[in-house]
């Protein structure tokens, strides 16, 4: 594929996303590109739009892709997991943690398979609910499910496209660039969100299937310096942190 598009080799066959042409050419000349994601703000408008665009559904099928591509998104933000390792996951690799504060409730993904072999996965809360929430979806519009069955039974990118264009949300400029998001957003939005809170590369990097190096080089030193304000600025014990400087 290198020497396909360094050689501009052009068939209808080969379909070569922006993304991956700005990789290969950055990697080539020692550059690196940042990662699409969305901001705090940007994702709650983004679910706003999402409940708008289910309440305003004109039929019950509407309806239902709608909502689910409303639990897809929230649980790729909550899971961190590729794409395709999300549209390939099935019932049976999920257990289900419940804890009575539900910001603490979680799941384990057993064996999610990927590019990078096969690992296990601990989530973060959304991605709980997420998963009832179709549970749930199922159960209202009769559409029964095993548990060898996988979890997203159809593709969402028509229909993310619409909702991202709707919500003006589709394109996020970064300097001069213009950079476009889909599906992949999410994956990015689970790691930067994860370093802000105060993650390790190396934690993250563990459960996102990749390196510490990846995390460091399309992740870490994109984030604005103020968005880790609070690690930075705060100090919850600021009598020790004076005597151990005695």
């Amino acid at each position: 594929m290198n020497w396909c598009f360094e050689n501009q080799y052009r068939n209808k066959s080969i379909s070569v996303s922006r993304r991956w042409i700005d990789e290969v050419v950055g990697t080539k000349i020692g550059k690196q590109t940042r990662r699409t994601m969305f901001s705090i703000q940007e994702y709650k408008k983004l679910l706003q739009v999402s409940r708008k665009r289910i309440k305003d559904s004109h039929n019950s099928v509407v309806h239902y892709r709608r909502e689910y591509l409303h639990q897809f998104i929230i649980f790729m933000v909550h899971s961190g997991l590729r794409t395709g390792e999300t549209m390939n996951l099935r019932w049976n690799q999920v257990t289900f943690n419940r804890k009575k504060d539900r910001h603490k409730c979680f799941c384990d993904l057993k064996g999610v398979t990927g590019k990078s072999g096969t690992r296990d996965v601990i989530t973060f809360f959304g991605s709980y609910f997420a998963l009832q929430k179709i549970q749930q979806l199922k159960e209202r519009y009769e559409r029964p499910y095993r548990d060898q069955d996988k979890i997203f039974t159809h593709g969402f990118t028509r229909g993310l496209r619409t909702l991202l264009l709707d919500a003006n949300l589709k394109t996020e400029k970064w300097g001069d660039k213009i950079l476009t998001r889909d599906s992949k957003s999410f994956r990015s939005t689970y790691i930067s969100w994860s370093l802000i809170r105060g993650e390790s590369a190396e934690v993250i990097s563990r459960n996102c299937g990749t390196s510490p190096a990846v995390i460091k080089n399309f992740y870490s030193k994109y984030i604005e310096i103020k968005s880790f304000r609070k690690q930075l600025s705060e100090i919850t014990n600021y009598k020790s942190l004076y005597q151990n400087g005695k």
